[in-house]
């Protein structure tokens, strides 16, 4: 029961985060913006703040976690997770959330405005995502119903920022009970796990065979990982279809993205990895050759292209079960570094039906590679 409350939880202030940090770059700081170089500069600020220094917050807090009480004696796989209660992941969160509400406060300092929300962004990813990750068990579905939110949330806040909503002062008020919501979740969480010490021990995970997997191999399996996630990020930067107008197809469009995240977990624990990334990334490559023309096969596309992002976060973290943190910051990371050839280069050179199939078959082709690879090691 608490592992479906942290998942509510978490997937609605991902929400809630995601929508106040957008909305307060479209609706505050891009206006403040008095050239197009200073407004590209601003955003890629941002998206640095937000995207790529979680790898090293996530690599800082699997480091730097504290001992939960009396769970000294474990070592290896189940020291890690008594060395990660959920009540300082869910702390981290709370911090992220109030750095991006605190950040209202400095819209006269334009990039330091930047940097609070940004970092309180990906504080907040961090810990979330790793209580997530912790709870998952293993299964597809948690961290995909995690990160599908975040979509509708940076939508919404896009249309509203450019709408001139006044709507700061709300955001401010949310952002804080998010942080006293975490926080009193964290407590009590606490408290749980102080309760059910005993079965924490005793916590067993198919993730440790992971360890003896040799290091070479799960570098290896690292990279590609990485590059599928690069690869997905760059993709959507190529969807800007002509078609993709107004509120309602803009939308739906983000709903049919956040849908692909949401259900590809659970494709893949009810069929299997292999087979949903084959259906998923088949059935976008060959939909995508009618993206440009029709509403209706884009965002059937855009659904099944994104059906395997939990898949490739599960996948790291199966690969670095002792660092969730680092996994899910260095995906992020490439996140970043998929948006920086489009939005800095103007390299769009797939940005049309077959060029779109080459990198759902591209993508398909990695991750079965990486599936053979883990498998046989």
């Amino acid at each position: 029961m608490k592992e479906k409350i942290t998942l509510t939880l978490t997937s609605v202030i991902h929400f809630l985060v995601d929508l106040t940090c957008i909305y307060y770059m479209n609706g505050v700081l891009f206006p403040l913006a008095v050239t197009s170089h200073m407004f590209l500069m601003w955003a890629v600020y941002y998206n640095f703040c937000a995207f790529a220094l979680p790898a090293l917050v996530g690599y800082l807090a699997d480091r730097g976690l504290p001992d939960s009480g009396g769970m000294r004696e474990l070592s290896g796989h189940d020291r890690h997770h008594a060395k990660s209660p959920g009540s300082f992941r869910l702390l981290l969160a709370a911090a992220g959330c109030l750095l991006v509400g605190i950040g209202w406060f400095t819209f006269r300092i334009p990039v330091l405005m930047i940097t609070l929300i940004g970092v309180g962004n990906g504080m907040f990813h961090v810990g979330a995502g790793m209580e997530v990750l912790h709870d998952s068990d293993s299964r597809f579905a948690p961290p995909g119903m995690f990160i599908a939110t975040g979509a509708v949330g940076v939508f919404l806040g896009t249309t509203w920022g450019k709408q001139f909503l006044p709507l700061w002062n709300t955001f401010i008020m949310i952002m804080f009970i998010c942080a006293a919501v975490l926080i009193l979740w964290s407590f009590l969480m606490k408290f749980i796990q102080e309760q059910d010490s005993n079965r924490l021990q005793a916590s067993t995970s198919p993730k440790q065979s992971v360890h003896k997997k040799s290091i070479k191999i799960s570098a290896v399996c690292c990279l590609l990982l990485f590059f599928v996630v690069f690869i997905r990020s760059y993709y959507g930067g190529l969807t800007n279809y002509t078609w993709k107008t107004g509120f309602t197809l803009g939308l739906v469009f983000t709903l049919c993205v956040a849908g692909g995240k949401f259900c590809g977990g659970i494709l893949a624990d009810k069929i299997g990895i292999r087979k949903a990334v084959t259906l998923s990334l088949g059935a976008a490559g060959l939909t995508a050759l009618l993206s440009f023309k029709t509403p209706i096969a884009g965002c059937t596309s855009i659904f099944f292209f994104n059906m395997t992002m939990p898949l490739t976060l599960s996948l790291l973290v199966n690969l670095m079960p002792r660092y969730s943190g680092f996994a899910f910051g260095l995906l992020m990371l490439a996140l970043f570094l998929g948006t920086l050839p489009g939005m800095l280069l103007g390299l769009t050179w797939f940005a049309f039906p077959a060029g779109l199939l080459f990198l759902c078959l591209l993508s398909m082709t990695i991750l079965l590679i990486e599936l053979y690879i883990v498998k046989k090691a």
